[in-house]
């Protein structure tokens, strides 16, 4: 009778564990991920835009134009030189 009992309740608890494994159904993760990640690009794209022309100070516009004066000074290969130069590209100062 006991070893009834014992096969009658292991044999409960594995069909119940077998089961509750899709209580959700087939979820997919992907569609999870995606509004996070488009927010995530969204949100950089917004943080990393570029600045207007208008925002930048007349000391930037000065030393841009000033940076063949600065190479010929200091030479192409100074990193001061070339950390300038490509600071002045990316503000579209020079091409």
């Amino acid at each position: 009778m006991i070893k009834a009992v014992i096969l009658s309740s292991a044999a409960f608890l594995m069909a119940s564990a077998a089961d509750a494994q899709d209580v959700t159904g087939n979820v997919d993760p992907s569609a999870y991920s995606l509004p996070s990640v488009m927010h995530s690009a969204i949100n950089a794209q917004a943080k990393g835009g570029k600045s207007p022309r208008s925002a930048i100070s007349a000391e930037s516009r000065a030393g841009c134009r000033n940076l063949p004066n600065f190479r010929a000074r200091f030479g192409a290969r100074d990193p001061r030189i070339q950390k300038m130069t490509r600071l002045c590209r990316e503000l579209g100062l020079i091409p």
